[in-house]
C-alpha cells in the first residue's frame, strides 16, 4: 500500500473526521483557499491557507504614451495547471510597485518593469504550521519582471519600449514525501484501524532527505525506512512526515496517513487477563461467568462500532452496548481458531451513541469463556 499525497482523497476523508484529526494546525489559521490553487497548501489535508507557489510568468511588456500619460500592458502566462486571474504591477524609474498608469509625467526619459501577479493568491497570506515550515510563503508575483525604456516628449507624447521575460525555468527542488506500510482495513480503507498496538510505517523521499514528523501535530522522531509508532492513545489519529534535503529544501505538500487506534480492553471484577502474542495488545480479557458486565472508557458521539476479539469453538456470545442503547450481539463461537477477529457492530451511517461502553457475558458455553480483545468507537 503506498499512501503518496493523495490530496483530493485526503481532504474528502479528513473533512469528515472532525476536530480528532486536527493536524498542526493552529487557531486562528485563514481557512481560505484561492480559486485554482494548486501546491502551497502548508496544511492541503484541511484546505487551510492555500496559496499557489508558482506565480505566473511575465512574457512581454508594453508601453504607449498619450499626452503626458504612460499607459503599460502585458501578457503572462503559468507553468502549471493554475487557472486563477493574473493581473499586473508595474514600477516606473525606482518607484514602488502599483498600478500600470502613470498620468502627469514630465518630459524625459524613463526605464520601467511590468511584472504578472496572480491576483486570487496574492490576497491570501499562507500559513505554515511551526511544526514543519519555516521561512515566508512563496511570492505571488514573477520575480523576474520584463524591463522596458520611454521616453516623454516636453509637448506631450513620446516613445515606448516592449520587453520580453528573462524569467529562469521553473525548477522545482523540494523533495517529495512518501508514506508507505501502515495499517490496512479492508472496510474502512481510507481511514484504516490499526490492529496493532505500535503500527509501522515506511518513509522515502524522491531525493536523499531527512524527515520531520508529527503525530496529531505533536512532533515526534522519525528517520527515513521503517518507524514504529509508539505511546499512541485510542481515537483518531494523522501521521504527517515532511522531506528536507540537505540545502534545506522542504517538501511543501507533507504526506499524511489517517488511521484510528481502538480502545484496550483491560479487566475488572470477573473478567481477566489472558496473555496472546496474536492479539491487540499482547493479551485479552475474558469471563467463564455468565451476565458478567465489563465497563471500557465513555465515549460521545460514536457512530461506528466494532469489537475486536478472538473466535474459536469454545468461545461464546457476547452484548455490546453505548449508553442507553440496546444491546448487540456477537457470536464469537468458529470452528477455527482466530486470535484477531473484527466484528462490525454498527457503521459509520448509524445514528450518534454517547456514554460508556458496556461488554455482557450473554452465552458462556461448557468449559469455554467469553472474551473481548479491544474496541473500536468512532
Amino acid at each position: 500500500m503506498l499512501l503518496q499525497r493523495t490530496r483530493g482523497a485526503a481532504l474528502a476523508t479528513l473533512a469528515g473526521l472532525g476536530a480528532g484529526l486536527l493536524m498542526l494546525v493552529l487557531p486562528g489559521a485563514p481557512a481560505q483557499a484561492a480559486a485554482g490553487c494548486l501546491t502551497e497548501a502548508k496544511d492541503p489535508l484541511l484546505g487551510v491557507g492555500c496559496d499557489d507557489d508558482n506565480p505566473p510568468v511575465t512574457d512581454t511588456g508594453a508601453v504607449t504614451i498619450t499626452g503626458l500619460t504612460a499607459t503599460f500592458t502585458g501578457t503572462a502566462h503559468y507553468t502549471d495547471a493554475d487557472k486563477g486571474s493574473i493581473t499586473f504591477q508595474c514600477q516606473l524609474g525606482s518607484g514602488a510597485w502599483g498600478g500600470c498608469v502613470f498620468p502627469g509625467l514630465a518630459a524625459g526619459s524613463y526605464t520601467a518593469a511590468i511584472r504578472a501577479v496572480d491576483s486570487a493568491d496574492a490576497a491570501i497570506t499562507a500559513y505554515c504550521p511551526p511544526v514543519l515550515c519555516s521561512g515566508p510563503e512563496a511570492p505571488d508575483y514573477d520575480a523576474t519582471p520584463v524591463t522596458l525604456s520611454l521616453t516623454v516628449n516636453p509637448g506631450g507624447g513620446g516613445t515606448g519600449g516592449t520587453g520580453t521575460s528573462n524569467d529562469p525555468p521553473v525548477v522545482n527542488p523540494d523533495p517529495d514525501t512518501f508514506i508507505s506500510k501502515g495499517p490496512v482495513d479492508r472496510i474502512t480503507p481510507g481511514v484504516p484501524v490499526a490492529l496493532s498496538r505500535h503500527p509501522k510505517v515506511l518513509l522515502s523521499a524522491s531525493k536523499a532527505a531527512t524527515f520531520r514528523c508529527a503525530i496529531n501535530a505533536h512532533k515526534v522522531a522519525c528517520h527515513g525506512g521503517l518507524n514504529v509508532l509508539k505511546k499512541l492513545k485510542p481515537g483518531p489519529q494523522v501521521f504527517v512526515a515532511q522531506a528536507v534535503d540537505a540545502a534545506g529544501n522542504f517538501d511543501k505538500t507533507p504526506a499524511a496517513l489517517p488511521f484510528y487506534v481502538p480502545i484496550n480492553a483491560r479487566a475488572a471484577g470477573a473478567w481477566h487477563h489472558v496473555k496472546s502474542r496474536g492479539s491487540y495488545a499482547g493479551d485479552y480479557v475474558a469471563t467463564g461467568a455468565k451476565g458478567a458486565v465489563l465497563t471500557l472508557a465513555a465515549v460521545k458521539g460514536v457512530r461506528e462500532v466494532r469489537v475486536i476479539a478472538p473466535a474459536g469453538p469454545r468461545l461464546g456470545t457476547l452484548a455490546i452496548r453505548v449508553g442507553h442503547s440496546g444491546w448487540f450481539k456477537v457470536k464469537l463461537t468458529s470452528k477455527a481458531d482466530k486470535r484477531l477477529a473484527v466484528f462490525v457492530v454498527r457503521n459509520a451511517s448509524a445514528k450518534p451513541l454517547s456514554g460508556p461502553i458496556q461488554v455482557k457475558a450473554l452465552r458462556v458455553p461448557a468449559r469455554g469463556a467469553v472474551a473481548i480483545d479491544a474496541v473500536v468507537a468512532r
